[in-house]
């Protein structure tokens, strides 16, 4: 199979993953410590073709160059004690069979209470291999941002850059339109603000290219902090306008009902545009993304990012609850005037108040239509998650064309089977041009926890070929939440 090429700017970004990582790069079956043994055993690929397009998305998947997508996750393990607990970033590439567990390799937290606050896929260093950027550290002390860098024999250890003092990064993306990667921080302060750092009340964008150790040509610094009132705590980047350049959709959680001091002009969503000094404040937001992502009592809630409609221009899948509580997903598509500002926003309704959680997009069924992928949580004790694939076809996606797949399928954990949810990922870890979904489930082996598979095909997602991996085969011993 020939390899992908690889993209050198980061279109997709935003998806935060609140757990830990650190130190060095483990072999899977060390142990669930930390060191610095050697990086994985992946047969080398060559370098990738330069790209044909260095805003694809798709390209960022695949961090050795060889053609199948990777798979990136944290996950919370423990001593062998039970005494002390801390998280592990596992990294496991795909082949041919699919998702490889002997070759996965992990980047320990260091020490307890370390967390990973962010994992970005970029080419940072423009080599055309996709790297992986986090941030770890605690409330106690300095976070620091740290960066897996790719190659044909995938990602290296961890790195510590050499960014400024108290800057994490949130966010990346092509935002000057110069085909290098730019890192964003939206800054973390003001009255209304919960977690504020001092001194870090203003964002700062890092404008690429970066070398290895993450000095970076220039840097922009950013007033994201609504009259120092809130400071962004959701990111999601796109280009919404063709442009060339990316842009980001900024949410704020804020709590001014009975605050004299908020500004009056607070939002909960806010659209900045790339240009050629970075990021500028766009127009107003569109009246369909405002009331999709930001008008519910517990603050604005996720979305993702996608060519929805294979015109070219990103899209917006928000989620939210309609008036009669039922969730929802709304698609804002991207138009050269500027996002929802083109075609009308499409609703799409389901049932139960958390339907379309965790939602992404991608090419489940290989007609080379984007399908949506999204989760509706169990009922209490007794119901089990399902995922739910939205074919995508000639009139947009429709929840009357569903197709599920459920906790008590064949060869899957039984009712009621609990997945994470909030993390699906899509990924072509088998090369065969269709995106399979990967996710998390506490439930499968005995509450150890297992990666669970799922192989895309023409029908969906197939429950009776899904892959398990067990926690234990990449080398962490998982602690449930429960």
């Amino acid at each position: 199979m020939a390899p992908r090429r690889t993209a050198p700017a980061l279109l997709l970004t935003g998806a935060l993953l609140l757990a830990g990582c650190g130190g060095g790069t483990d072999r899977a079956g060390d142990g669930a410590g930390g060191g610095s043994g050697p990086g994985p055993t992946v047969p080398p690929s060559g370098r990738p073709a330069d790209p044909a397009d260095p805003l694809d998305r798709e390209a960022l998947k695949d961090f050795n160059g060889d053609g199948y997508d990777d798979y990136a996750t944290v996950l919370p393990s423990r001593s062998k004690d039970g005494e002390h607990t801390r998280s592990t970033l596992v990294v496991i590439y795909g082949s041919r069979g699919g998702l490889r567990p002997e070759t996965a390799v992990r980047t320990s937290a260091g020490g307890d209470g370390d967390s990973v606050l962010a994992l970005i896929r970029a080419d940072l260093d423009g080599d055309g291999f996709t790297d992986l950027v986090g941030e770890r550290g605690n409330s106690m002390k300095r976070q620091e941002a740290f960066a897996l860098y790719g190659g044909p024999r995938g990602l290296s250890k961890a790195q510590v850059l050499g960014v400024p003092e108290q800057f994490t990064p949130k966010a990346a993306g092509d935002f000057d339109g110069d085909g290098h990667t730019d890192l964003l921080d939206g800054g973390s302060g003001g009255d209304g603000d919960p977690n504020a750092l001092p001194g870090h009340e203003q964002g700062r964008l890092l404008l690429g290219p970066l070398d290895r150790s993450g000095r970076s040509a220039r840097q922009v610094t950013l007033d994201l902090g609504q009259h120092g009132y809130a400071s962004p705590s959701g990111f999601l980047t796109g280009d919404f306008d063709g442009d060339r350049r990316s842009d980001v959709i900024l949410t704020y959680s804020f709590d001014a009902e009975e605050d004299e001091s908020a500004p009056d002009d607070l939002t909960s969503v806010a659209y900045y545009r790339g240009g050629p000094d970075g990021l500028v404040p766009g127009p107003p937001v569109a009246p369909s993304l405002a009331e999709a992502m930001g008008d519910i009592d517990d603050g604005p809630r996720g979305g993702t990012v996608g060519d929805v409609d294979k015109d070219g221009i990103d899209d917006v899948v928000a989620m939210g609850e309609s008036p009669a509580r039922a969730g929802r997903l709304t698609v804002i598509h991207g138009a050269r005037s500027g996002l929802g500002r083109g075609r009308a926003a499409q609703v799409i309704t389901g049932t139960g108040s958390q339907w379309g959680l965790g939602t992404s997009v991608g090419d489940i069924d290989g007609d080379r239509t984007p399908d949506l992928l999204t989760g509706r949580p169990g009922f209490r004790l007794v119901d089990t998650d399902r995922l739910v694939v939205l074919p995508g076809g000639p009139g947009g996606h429709r929840a009357t064309n569903a197709r599920t797949l459920s906790g008590d399928d064949p060869g899957l954990p039984g009712r009621p089977a609990r997945f994470d949810l909030e993390q699906p990922t899509l990924l072509d870890v088998n090369g065969d041009r269709r995106q399979d979904a990967v996710l998390f489930s506490s439930y499968w082996n005995k509450g150890k926890g297992a990666i669970l598979v799922f192989p895309g095909t023409r029908d969906g997602l197939d429950a009776g070929h899904a892959q398990h991996i067990r926690t234990g085969d990449v080398g962490v011993r998982f602690k449930s939440g429960g």
